[in-house]
């Protein structure tokens, strides 16, 4: 049986701003996991940027992959 690399246990796992456990709502900040969206064309504004959730960038066919191409261990939490 193969380790299971779950992203609650990845240094590029943070959870949604306010939220002090990992679920469902956490975002993925490894490079691979930035989204673009286009500059808006009615007002000017330049393109804007941010992490995928981590729940997507592990699907099949995503960038990371359920196989976590991408996973790094976390410091364990509560240490330095």
């Amino acid at each position: 049986m193969t380790d299971v690399k779950l992203c609650a246990d990845c240094k590029w796992c943070v959870p949604e701003v306010g939220l002090t456990v990992i679920d469902r709502w956490a975002q993925c900040t490894h490079a691979t996991a930035i989204i673009q969206s286009p500059p808006d064309v009615v007002t000017g504004n330049p393109p804007t940027y941010r992490h995928q959730l981590c729940r997507y960038h592990r699907l099949a066919g995503a960038e990371c992959g359920p196989e976590g191409k991408y996973w790094e261990a976390a410091e364990p939490r509560g240490f330095a």
